[in-house]
């Protein structure tokens, strides 16, 4: 695709949260080995992938389910929520945060959060980016897995439309920009008919979904394809 091809005319945008702003993703993988492995499982890439982006307690479900732990749901996520609340300090943005949502809203795009992280989890996480995530600065609103409104979580398309509806004035579907990186969130996205671009992890197969734009990287991002003003 040639990059100043227009792909939509976006006024709005929807951001996820994990693997896309912040690096908690990897964290999630190296925290869930910590404890599969002491009952000798392995927590693989194949099933990480279908955890990507469900609400806590499906994804919880599902590890314990398909790796057949000797654990109720309950204690494995309490040793989940330990072990994460102290590796995810270390956390880092991923690359090209910063520079993409200061010029967004430098030109006045309204932005929102859509997450899979439940109310607890989200403190835990943004607690080093209080300059990002405090006070509504940048994004007007979030929706967060918990939320009595959204009665699906990812790959259904309940929370990117409970975060549209949100907005003021609300805008169409094909209006709202999502930025994704894990599959059940860019099928929400398609779901919910919003233009998507997906950020995946490089072992992602990205043939079976068709997103908007791939991009290895928000680095790699160029607004004025949907429309948007060009850093």
């Amino acid at each position: 695709m040639c990059e100043t091809t227009r792909i939509a005319d976006i006024t709005h945008v929807i951001f996820d949260l994990d693997g896309l702003l912040i690096d908690t993703e990897r964290v999630y993988t190296v925290t869930t080995n910590n404890i599969t492995r002491k009952y000798g499982k392995e927590f693989t890439w194949d099933l990480k992938t279908k955890c990507m982006g469900l609400p806590p307690i499906q994804s919880n479900t599902l590890v314990v389910t398909e790796l057949n732990l000797p654990l109720s749901v309950d204690q494995f996520t309490q040793m989940m929520n330990e072990e994460f609340a102290e590796a995810v300090k270390d956390v880092d943005l991923m690359p090209g945060v910063m520079q993409l949502i200061t010029h967004l809203h430098r030109h006045n795009i309204p932005m929102a959060l859509a997450t899979g992280s439940n109310t607890e989890q989200f403190a835990t996480k943004t607690a080093k980016f209080d300059n990002l995530f405090k006070d509504n600065k940048y994004f007007s609103h979030r929706v967060l897995s918990d939320d009595l409104k959204v009665k699906k979580g990812k790959p259904f398309p309940d929370i990117f439309i409970e975060a549209m509806n949100r907005f003021n004035p609300v805008p169409k579907p094909d209006n709202c920009l999502v930025f994704e990186d894990a599959v059940n969130g860019i099928t929400a996205a398609i779901a919910a008919n919003m233009p998507c671009v997906w950020v995946p992890d490089a072992r992602t197969d990205t043939s079976r979904l068709k997103a908007s734009l791939v991009i290895q990287s928000l680095e790699d991002f160029k607004p004025e394809i949907f429309g948007l003003p060009p850093f």
